[in-house]
């Protein structure tokens, strides 16, 4: 999702998401679960392994976002504004920096130019933050952006120069099947959308493959996964029995998608055509799939 360097932040929704990166030991699965905790885990082979975990003063986690280059994850939760930094290596929380207007916050992070994106849920608005590794500070450039064409912006993701944004209403009718695409390069001028055919809300861009991913986080009929081509323009749907949560499409391991589900209740699986395999963990479900 963000470019071809082999950083890899998060995945979004309310209740877990996902976040990847390819470090100097292997390639690290980092989840946030709906409470306090953020958790780390090394990626073998088809297995996940528990490596650790910290607790963060805020309840109610809901997106992440890493700084690979520094080591260095970002959380958003629901309810509460700012965004809480932990050492991603350590899995040590630093702080929590204050932003009022950052509440329930989509992000992710722009390695190039060390700024965190963050989209206010439910809004058009984006918020640009410039992040100082040294300093570990935040700092937010005035005024905000008021995106076009989209009312309740939900998830991002990166292609380049191109930032996708998802649209989702978390409460009533109607749901939404577009993303948005805008030019970074451009203040963020609108580029035009095009269709996933499903609702999504949590998302991510793949680029060895120019796809989207995608999934809903609710309701019966929304328990898959939406790979969508952008050229050919194709749409692919893998059914998987349970709503997505969190997704994450991992550029450095084989084309799989990395997914947190609300599936048993406290199962992380690897899940392939071919096999299942289940680590017992405080979290509900993180599913690795591959979409061919």
């Amino acid at each position: 999702m963000l470019f071809s360097r082999n950083v890899f932040a998060r995945a979004f929704c309310a209740g877990l998401v996902v976040s990847c990166s390819f470090a100097a030991f292997g390639e690290a699965l980092y989840v946030v679960d709906h409470g306090s905790k953020v958790l780390s885990f090394d990626v073998i082979g088809d297995e996940l392994i528990f490596r650790n975990e910290v607790s963060v003063p805020r309840g109610g986690g809901i997106d992440l976002a890493i700084d690979d280059e520094h080591n260095i994850l970002f959380r958003t939760v629901e309810g509460s504004s700012g965004i809480d930094i932990v050492e991603a290596h350590t899995m040590t929380y630093i702080k929590t920096v204050n932003m009022p207007e950052l509440v329930n916050s989509g992000i992710v992070y722009d390695a190039r130019y060390r700024q965190l994106l963050c989209v206010q849920r439910n809004s058009n608005n984006l918020y640009i933050l410039d992040w100082n590794p040294g300093e570990q500070t935040i700092t937010m450039q005035l005024p905000h952006i008021e995106l076009a064409e989209i009312t309740y912006a939900c998830d991002l993701a990166f292609n380049g120069d191109i930032l996708y944004v998802s649209e989702y209403r978390h409460y009533g009718e109607p749901t939404y099947t577009k993303v948005y695409a805008y030019d970074m390069n451009d203040s963020f001028a609108y580029l035009g959308t095009f269709d996933m055919e499903y609702p999504i809300v949590g998302m991510d861009y793949k680029t060895s493959d120019n796809s989207i991913y995608g999934g809903a986080w609710q309701g019966q009929d929304n328990q898959y996964i939406v790979k969508k081509m952008l050229d050919p323009n194709t749409v692919i749907v893998k059914d998987i029995g349970a709503n997505v949560i969190g997704l994450n499409a991992n550029n450095s391991t084989s084309g799989r998608v990395f997914v947190t589900t609300y599936r048993n209740e406290g199962t992380i699986e690897t899940v392939s055509y071919t096999h299942l395999r289940a680590h017992e963990t405080s979290l509900h479900l993180v599913c690795r799939l591959l979409l061919e």
